[in-house]
């Protein structure tokens, strides 16, 4: 039975750190391209 449980929290645990992984890049994305909406609607002001 214990085996079982630790399998399971090791399993937890990759997702844990390959979540830590992603998502700082995920945020960046969302970041960039907000900057990048931003941007674009920067220059239909200019236009």
């Amino acid at each position: 039975m214990q085996n079982i449980l630790l399998k399971k929290c090791a399993h937890q645990h990759k997702i844990n750190i390959v979540a830590a992984f992603l998502l700082p890049m995920y945020n960046l994305n969302r970041l960039r391209k907000a900057e990048n909406s931003r941007d674009k609607k920067r220059g239909d002001e200019k236009n």
